[in-house]
């Protein structure tokens, strides 16, 4: 059985809950040749065997379970479930070689489900329990910047939780890791500052030491 004839453009692709925006970006034809396989066993519940070109190599992935196809930042991500330590990673589109079908039936693990659902960024860290352990951050935006936190959600969990007299906002993310919000930080300075947690502000002042320090 081959793979079905799925158009990208204004297609099947928007009337799936595993596809974001899809139909909002230009895409290369291997790419959507890729995004169509993944459609294919999304919804046949045929897991893949997949070529990743990682650490200069080829790696290929046996069985693996496709869950989102997810556009974040304009680049395609396959958020999926691995036989590897770490279960559940994300896959850059651009970066698959080759998508093969497996012989091997699945279902989606609703834990992993949740978790493919609320990914926020590609450097999103699945673990059993990670509901529990999502990290509340807390910045102050100056005033001067407060309106482009007002008009966008930098993040799905982007809350502001105070206005403060001088003009400044108190706003919060809830992420997997500190990883996930250290390039927002670091755009937006020196108008944003970390209050928690002290470890992600640390982080962010080593880096800008070792940048000025940088020859």
């Amino acid at each position: 059985m081959g793979w079905p004839d799925v158009s990208v453009i204004g297609g099947p692709f928007e009337r799936h809950r595993h596809y974001l925006q899809l139909s909002e970006c230009y895409l290369l034809e291997e790419e959507t040749n890729l995004l169509e396989k993944i459609s294919s066993s999304i919804n046949s519940k045929i897991a893949m065997k997949v070529s990743y070109f990682i650490h200069g190599e080829n790696q290929t992935y046996d069985n693996v379970i496709p869950y989102k196809i997810l556009n974040l930042n304009g680049n395609y991500f396959l958020a999926c479930e691995v036989e590897t330590e770490y279960k559940f990673t994300i896959f850059r589109v651009a970066k698959i070689r080759s998508i093969l079908k497996s012989s091997k039936k699945f279902d989606h693990n609703q834990n992993m489900l949740d978790f493919a659902n609320s990914i926020q960024t590609p450097f999103a860290k699945y673990s059993d329990n990670w509901k529990e352990n999502m990290i509340k951050v807390k910045v102050e935006i100056d005033k001067s910047k407060t309106m482009y936190f007002e008009i966008k959600n930098h993040l799905l969990s982007q809350k502001i939780i105070k206005r403060k007299e001088n003009g400044n906002i108190i706003v919060t993310f809830e992420v997997t890791q500190e990883k996930e919000v250290e390039d927002l930080i670091k755009k937006w300075l020196p108008f944003i500052k970390v209050l928690e947690p002290i470890t992600l502000d640390k982080k962010i002042k080593l880096d800008i030491e070792k940048y000025l320090n940088y020859s």
